[in-house]
């Protein structure tokens, strides 16, 4: 292995441990916030069972106002805990599958997409540019269907073309410095890929965007909807203005 290679090894190394080590402190700090939400909710819930109890209604009722608002605020950073820990695991997964690529550990590389080769192909099958172990699957870092089939088709061209070579490259070199916007829209498509259990099919939603979905029922329910909602908002009105009792309460 070359001195090159093996220092980009140890960089990965290096990033992968500060990965492991700030979600193991993220993870520690999330089930801590799942005991201080179980905890708020139960002293809450007691306290406010205590005070009604002593006939101090006013104090119940601020109570469960403090209660709500702390427990609000726990979910609140619960949440962005939760986020933290999803990007850094993100992070990790794609610092992974780097280290991977680099190393040719084939086991760790992501399959890419099952594409189709025309048999009569001049170079497809002698050069092993698709499939299992192949050049596509080393640089297929795509997350949709279409873009894996994209990045085939530009590895089986039979006669390159140098303008458009030319011109990817030079799109590449604007992006080399932009680590933060590649881990950023890398990170987009493992979501996409997670999401869709495979590789993200892009043509099925244009498909789907490209319909025409009249209904004869659409209007209809909005009446209807519509009706109801000024109903409730009429009673309610009404109640408050102590001209209607609360329908909604019976």
């Amino acid at each position: 292995m070359d001195a090159r290679k093996q220092a980009r090894l140890e960089v990965f190394e290096r990033h992968i441990r500060r990965l492991e080590e700030r979600q193991a402190v993220l993870d520690a700090l999330d089930q801590r916030y799942v005991l201080l939400r179980v905890g708020v909710v139960l002293g809450g819930l007691a306290s406010v069972l205590a005070a009604a109890t002593a006939g101090a209604s006013g104090l119940a009722w601020g109570l469960l106002g403090g209660a709500a608002a702390v427990f609000a605020l726990l979910v609140w950073l619960h949440w962005r805990v939760d986020r933290s820990r999803m990007n850094f695991r993100l992070a990790k997964t794609l610092a992974l599958t780097q280290r991977a690529r680099l190393r040719l550990d084939w086991e760790a590389i992501p399959p890419a997409a099952g594409i189709e080769v025309d048999p009569a192909h001049p170079f497809a099958s002698d050069l092993n540019i698709l499939g299992k172990h192949s050049l596509h699957q080393l640089l297929d870092t795509t997350a949709s269907l279409g873009g894996s089939d994209r990045l085939a088709q530009w590895l089986l061209q039979p006669v390159p073309d140098l303008d458009a070579i030319q011109y990817r490259q030079a799109l590449i070199r604007e992006l080399l410095p932009l680590n933060g916007f590649r881990e950023w829209l890398a990170k987009k498509g493992l979501l996409v890929k997670s999401a869709a259990k495979d590789y993200w099919n892009g043509e099925k939603l244009l498909g789907w965007l490209e319909k025409n979905w009249v209904s004869r029922y659409v209007l209809p329910a909005l009446v209807v909807l519509g009706m109801l909602a000024l109903s409730n908002i009429t009673l309610y009105v009404l109640n408050t203005l102590g001209m209607l009792p609360a329908y909604w309460g019976v």
